[in-house]
């Protein structure tokens, strides 16, 4: 299967373009390769991400400098159908041009795919733990050894509260931009495809009707299935979870200052 990071390898695109536009900790990296699993869909990693150094990043971010975002996303679909976008408050990736991201979303020849976690206080939650270990994914046994040895320090809860609170803003406002814009568009939850009670099948199911939103057949191949069952398989792409939460000092704190149906429960009211 082609590397969905290296772009210039020749792949039969059929898919309209397509954007997975979601704030971090989301599984829009996992998202992303189970996308890739289609031999007709050739999804990126963050082209606009400042500290990815691969050569379409490098080109988008120029483009974006010297002929602004139109440039960018010409050049990204002549060597790609799809891309995965990471925002943060304040305008990050696009530092300087907060604006940025509002017309990425909102750009004409991009069908949109919104990736958001139900579970706030669980995404706000690993998004600390991911700053604190300086692992955002898992690529090597090294990923795996750190993860494991890592000796967590106690979470700030006002810090949680207020990263909730202006994520959630963000996600609403967001939401209502593209509502209103007539562009074809879909949302899908975190939880509709890694939450643990979601069957595999089922997970695949919702990246099936993904593919079918932006235009692609589904995988249909017994090699491809595959792949995607291996990607949803915790033990090898996943590292956050009930047992990382438990290793967190201050996590019962954490769990009833801000726990809450709105915010979602770390344990999902399991302890």
């Amino acid at each position: 299967m082609p590397s969905p990071n290296s772009p210039m390898q020749a792949v039969r695109l059929a898919a309209s373009p397509f954007v997975i536009f979601t704030p971090s900790r989301t599984g829009s990296t996992t998202l992303q390769r189970l996308m890739n699993c289609h031999p007709g869909i050739r999804c990126l990693w963050e082209p606009f991400n400042p500290t990815h150094p691969a050569i379409f990043t490098v080109e988008s971010r120029q483009l974006v400098k010297s002929g602004g975002l139109e440039a960018a996303m010409k050049y990204l679909a002549s060597v790609c159908n799809g891309f995965k976008h990471v925002w943060h408050v304040g305008g990050w990736p696009f530092d300087g041009d907060a604006m940025l991201n509002d017309r990425l979303l909102l750009y004409k020849d991009a069908r949109i795919i919104i990736l958001k976690r139900r579970n706030a206080l669980q995404r706000a939650a690993s998004e600390r733990i991911s700053q604190q270990m300086k692992v955002w994914t898992i690529y090597t046994d090294d990923d795996r050894r750190r993860i494991r040895d890592h000796v967590f320090e106690p979470l700030n809860i006002e810090q949680l509260r207020e990263d909730m609170a202006v994520v959630q803003a963000a996600e609403r406002r967001f939401h209502e931009l593209i509502a209103a814009s007539g562009k074809p568009w879909r949302q899908v939850e975190y939880e509709e495809i890694f939450s643990p009670g979601v069957s595999v099948e089922a997970a695949i199911e919702v990246v099936q009707s993904l593919l079918e939103f932006v235009g692609a057949e589904r995988v249909t191949d017994g090699s491809r299935l595959e792949a995607m069952r291996q990607l949803l398989d915790p033990a090898l792409t996943g590292f956050q979870n009930y047992s990382a939460y438990r290793k967190i000092p201050n996590i019962l704190d954490v769990e009833k200052a801000l726990g809450s149906e709105e915010n979602g429960f770390v344990f999902e009211k399991q302890i």
